[in-house]
């Protein structure tokens, strides 16, 4: 012992400790994020962000019967997401990964969504341009969520309708979350809205659009003119479904044109 206590081997024997903890408590990965020019947050780099909101989102099975028996109970281990998701200054982590064609696409689609909420409206100007390169990502799932998080910031609307109409047409989470994206509609997506509310092959899509085209024009009293002509040309509908769920919306906004399309059937 007292041999380590002299200068000349103590401090080695310091840096090899520190070195073994380091590697031990994942500051390798620290090590390799630097060396490799990640983004950091909260002092770890992408690569330990991109692991830690894939165990967060795709729950594992549990390790142990311990673990399995504590679940049962309802004491579940990593509750929470990881701060790297709704945290400001983590985003350039987050487009970072984003960004990584290669990555986890269930990573960089939940990345997409995080990026409409709170993140997007600090630093729209640096959201968008990375959303905008999302829509050209080489997964339909990524895309889709990429368009609807466009849609919900109600920036370049155009670009994002196809992906959100595409993503209705889909099922499990892109679904949902174009639900969400189409009820948040704004004056900007009247011409996608239009398009799906009269061309729409799925009934439960032009029902949809028709009701978020009802939500705008409440919300946005100007745009009322103009969403009454979609859903009188709405009421032509082949489908008596449709022409009766039209005149229903109708009837909220403008009641005299309900009654004279009712009393012209």
């Amino acid at each position: 012992m007292k041999t380590l206590l002299r200068p000349r081997y103590f401090y080695p024997f310091l840096l090899g400790c520190l070195l073994f903890f380091g590697f031990l408590f994942d500051g390798h990965k620290s090590i390799v994020g630097h060396w490799r020019g990640e983004a950091f947050f909260a002092g770890r780099p992408s690569s330990y962000w991109n692991e830690a909101i894939h165990a967060y989102f795709h729950r594992a099975p549990p390790h142990s019967k311990i673990e399995e028996w504590l679940n049962r109970i309802g004491i579940e281990f990593n509750r929470q997401p990881p701060a790297v998701v709704y945290h400001p200054d983590g985003l350039p982590v987050l487009l970072e990964l984003l960004a990584d064609s290669d990555g986890d696409v269930e990573v960089r689609r939940v990345i997409a969504a995080a990026l409409s909420e709170d993140v997007a409206g600090r630093a729209r100007d640096v959201v968008t341009p990375a959303l905008v390169a999302a829509l050209d990502d080489k997964h339909v799932s990524v895309r889709c969520t990429a368009g609807c998080a466009l849609w919900m910031m109600e920036t370049q609307v155009d670009l994002a309708g196809p992906f959100v109409l595409e993503a209705l047409e889909m099922g499990g989470s892109e679904r949902i979350g174009a639900m969400v994206a189409l009820l948040k509609a704004g004056p900007p997506a009247i011409p996608t809205l239009r398009r799906a509310a009269l061309k729409s092959k799925d009934r439960f899509v032009r029902n949809l659009a028709a009701d978020s085209l009802t939500k705008v024009a409440k919300r946005h009293p100007e745009t009322k003119d103009e969403i009454v002509s979609i859903l009188v040309e709405r009421c032509n509908d082949a489908n008596i479904f449709d022409r009766l769920h039209a005149k229903k919306a109708l009837s909220d906004l403008d009641p005299e044109m309900a009654k004279k399309l009712a009393v012209a059937d």
